[in-house]
């Protein structure tokens, strides 16, 4: 409603000329809300650039890791080693053998020096003309020692055969020994190539799993710096609107005194809501009155509700202080107040309930509070 206050030109003046400056500055407040969306942007593009350039890092760096790890070992190439090795060890068993039947030979060899020796000494008595031509009785002596040596020689022999037969079955021995190295061998061989491809296939997982670790690493991150993006953009558009919400809302608030005739002074009129509580003490029949100015709510508890600037809050002053002290002016006030009275409007307390709810969903009051309001919406009902 409008609002006869009482003050002179050049105050009105003052309050308006500041009342525009507010408008250009809510106006300014917008504008810079607006740049701001370009610099965080920017700033956005280069981290979500620098994420990028770590996902083909991470991609390159693990590929080729997992590239190489794939080509050091696999299935096929095991059977060929393992063929190859195969032919390996089975050269390796066949000298073997063939060293173990050198070292038989070397055996019968030994047999037959000793053989030799003995057939040497042996010849002189298996020369009968010679022998026919002596006399016999000087040949006993020889043959007797002779035989001996024979017989001496014969158990050497034996013995000799026996410690030789001894080392062939070792020898015989060794042979199958060489069969199941090579067994051996191959199975070794082959439990360590089966053993590397496991672990190549460890390897290979762990790399993978890492891999898809990292990488999801960056996506979560890149995810959450386009939201929190999008969170940032969305708070200053609302605050880039609200800035020019509340400068158009000022704006509407005035009227410029040529868009009406009835208006003759050179200052630009301002209408604006104003609410006013009567509260009245039964015990001392003393009555005051309490004006609520345009604001908007805060998130602090201790100061809920806060004027739109400090102009407003120096315009309010001075309306209190001519309400204090101009009876007639404050009589008319009491009465224009009355005939707004909201108290009268049946949806009153739907659009109060519908505050709190709002308030609430802002957490701008806690359920304390939110519980003594609608204590006092029973006692207005």
């Amino acid at each position: 409603m409008p609002l006869d206050t009482g003050l002179s030109t050049e105050e009105a003046l003052n309050v308006a000329d500041k009342y525009r400056k507010m408008i250009d500055y809510m106006r300014g407040n917008a504008r810079r809300w607006e740049t701001q969306i370009g610099l965080v942007e920017k700033e956005v593009e280069k981290w979500l650039i620098e994420l990028n350039v770590k996902l083909k890092d991470i991609d390159s760096r693990y590929s080729s890791q997992i590239t190489k790890t794939s080509q050091s070992i696999d299935t096929d190439q095991i059977k060929e080693q393992v063929a190859v090795e195969s032919d390996k060890i089975d050269q390796w068993r066949v000298n073997e053998k063939k060293r173990v039947i050198e070292s038989i030979s070397v055996l019968f060899k030994t047999v037959e020096r000793e053989l030799e020796e003995i057939m040497k000494k042996n010849k002189f008595f298996t020369r009968t003309e010679m022998l026919k031509g002596r006399i016999f009785n000087d040949l006993t002596q020889s043959f007797e020692e002779h035989f001996k040596y024979l017989l001496d020689e014969g158990q050497n022999f034996i013995d000799s055969v026996n410690s030789l037969t001894k080392k062939y079955v070792e020898l015989k021995e060794r042979a199958f020994q060489i069969e199941n190295e090579a067994k051996k061998k191959i199975e070794i061989f082959t439990t360590e190539l089966q053993n590397k491809l496991q672990d190549r296939d460890k390897h290979l997982f762990e790399f993978k799993s890492e891999k898809g670790e990292k990488i999801q690493q960056i996506t979560d991150l890149k995810s959450q710096i386009e939201k929190l993006f999008m969170e940032i953009k969305n708070i200053i558009q609302i605050k880039h609107s609200k800035c020019l919400q509340d400068a158009q809302e000022l704006t509407n608030w005035s009227l410029n005194d040529n868009q009406a005739e009835l208006f003759s002074r050179p200052v630009q009129w301002i209408y604006m809501p104003v609410y006013a509580i009567f509260i009245e003490d039964k015990n001392t029949m003393e009555e005051r009155f309490e004006l609520l100015f345009p604001g908007y709510i805060t998130n602090d508890p201790s100061n809920i509700y806060k004027q739109i600037s400090e102009e407003m809050s120096i315009l309010k002053s001075l309306v209190n202080k001519k309400l204090e002290v101009d009876m007639a002016l404050r009589s008319n006030f009491e009465f224009s107040a009355e005939n707004k009275n909201l108290i009268k409007d049946k949806s009153l307390i739907k659009r109060i309930q519908q505050g709190v709810s709002i308030l609430r969903n802002y957490s701008v009051i806690n359920p304390e509070i939110e519980d003594k309001i609608r204590e006092k919406i029973n006692i207005i009902l």
